[in-house]
């Protein structure tokens, strides 16, 4: 693959991996006035952490209103997305909880990228982390393809650092719970998942495969 194919599927990856729902990380806390106030909701009454797979399209703001397709992957202690970057160049993002780390996988090349994780991993990542801090306010029922949902607004706080966006999680039937929809505030990007199955996949998709060659980070360009 060319420098630049690799410059574009880490900067695409990363924007997945490090902000799965493209959500932005600030150092200022969010808003809540008017109409977007809603009503408050305990996170515990809203969101489920629970193991799940489904499709996923993800729209960047950040990369001109790209439209990626793949798979996401959501077990007990780590994620996977699977997305198609462009013709011919697949990526798998790994974010593993437990090991404190994110791998991004080129499987065309057997070559992967490795980062850790930090308090601006993104909405999809950070729901599965405990020890996140939520806000919640409820912006009323609506419906996201097949799934009846409610639209919420959300402000988190990890570590000192704040985001903000809205979810739209599914109100019924046995997704009830699960995300179905998530919009950066600030950028418009978006994450939205069809054909969601609850369950645990299976444990080896969340670890590295035999043979794969590290290599470094780019680096930052001046």
């Amino acid at each position: 693959m060319s420098k630049m194919g690799w410059l574009s599927a880490v900067s695409c990856a990363a924007m997945v991996a490090m902000s799965a729902s493209a959500w932005a990380a600030t150092n200022r806390p969010g808003t809540l006035t008017g109409a977007q106030a809603g009503r408050s909701v305990a996170p515990e009454k809203v969101f489920v952490r629970k193991p799940f797979t489904a499709d996923m399209v993800v729209t960047s703001a950040r990369q001109n209103g790209q439209t990626l397709h793949g798979r996401m992957y959501a077990g007990n202690q780590a994620m996977r997305m699977d997305l198609e970057m462009e013709p011919g160049m697949d990526t798998s993002t790994i974010v593993r909880f437990d090991k404190k780390v994110v791998w991004m996988l080129m499987p065309g090349e057997q070559r992967y990228m490795e980062m850790p994780i930090t308090p601006r991993a993104g909405m999809m990542a950070t729901l599965h982390n405990s020890g996140v801090k939520y806000e919640l306010r409820d912006l009323g029922a609506v419906k996201v393809g097949s799934y009846s949902c409610e639209k919420y607004r959300v402000h988190w706080t990890d570590q000192g650092q704040n985001g903000s966006g809205f979810v739209w999680v599914a109100s019924t039937g046995t997704v009830k719970g699960f995300i179905v929809r998530a919009e950066d505030e600030k950028t418009g990007a978006t994450n939205e998942y069809h054909n969601i199955q609850p369950g645990e996949p299976s444990a080896s998709l969340f670890d590295l495969p035999a043979g794969y060659e590290k290599m470094d980070l780019p680096a930052p360009h001046r």
